[in-house]
């Protein structure tokens, strides 16, 4: 996970039926200010890219001058895109890994969640700034996030179904969901 140092982080599991997510509560260190950047205390959860009921703050450093996270190639038919505004449950269905990427070319800015079905390396631009990842796939499947692209690279993976968790998407190239 890659996260500004500057922040203190809290993961609090929530109980209950399976899938109730984690909240996660961030507070920066410092006040930022002009371009966009969060200030103050972000209180929120999984969301777009997290299990429904839990919700989630706007990233740290989401700038205005950013260009609209997307897929630029991967199997065909592979993934659907949905948005959800700041706050909003992501609501990644069953047999899914769904990944939260701030956009701030919608108006007002949303999270872009890309829900991946199909395996497959899966090359991403303009993921920038921190976002949540869920995984809801079924066995032991597990996202993989890449630097470079078609699969190369650092890489980060994610825990086995059911589960979710932060994560900084700078700099992810590459994406595979299974």
């Amino acid at each position: 996970m890659f996260l500004d140092p500057r922040c203190h982080l809290t993961l609090v599991r929530l109980r209950g039926r399976r899938g109730a997510g984690i909240v996660i509560a961030m507070k920066l260190n410092r006040t930022i200010t002009v371009l966009a950047l969060a200030t103050g205390a972000l209180v929120g959860g999984m969301t777009p890219a997290l299990a429904a009921g839990t919700t989630a703050a706007a990233p740290q450093g989401a700038s205005t001058l950013a260009a609209a996270p997307i897929v630029i190639s991967g199997p065909a038919d592979g993934y659907s895109v949905y948005y959800r505004l700041n706050g909003q449950t992501t609501d990644c269905p069953s047999g899914r890994l769904c990944l939260s990427v701030w956009d701030t070319t919608k108006s007002p800015d949303q999270w872009k969640v890309f829900a991946f079905w199909k395996c497959g390396v899966y090359n991403v631009a303009n993921w920038e700034g921190s976002g949540y990842w869920e995984n809801n796939q079924s066995g032991t499947a597990r996202g993989t996030f890449y630097s470079g692209k078609n699969g190369t690279g650092n890489s980060n993976t994610t825990d086995k179904p059911y589960s979710n968790g932060p994560y900084g998407w700078s700099p992810i190239n590459s994406v595979r969901p299974c």
